[in-house]
């Protein structure tokens, strides 16, 4: 691409505890994990997951609120791409 950069828009689901999304919040748990959690990776958002959730929240000054929206989403993202 000599260059160049693309811009790529996502559409990603909000996840939080008692969520129905298995395949995002199994994906979610994978960049948390790679991110250095250590979570068992089922794809059913529980305490786990949302307390690993709020840590990263916290570590990156975001509201703690333990849901993964726009402004976590975009978090998580660029430090596990820049992983």
């Amino acid at each position: 691409m000599n260059g160049s950069t693309e811009v790529v828009h996502l559409r990603l689901p909000r996840l939080q505890k008692g969520g129905r999304e298995p395949q995002e919040t199994k994906r979610l748990q994978h960049i948390l994990n790679t991110l250095g959690e250590d979570i068992d990776e089922t794809g059913g958002y529980g305490d786990d997951t949302e307390r690993a959730v709020k840590k990263f929240q916290k570590k990156k000054h975001l509201m703690e609120d333990g849901k993964v929206g726009e402004e976590t989403w975009a978090a998580l993202l660029t430090n596990w791409l820049s992983g």
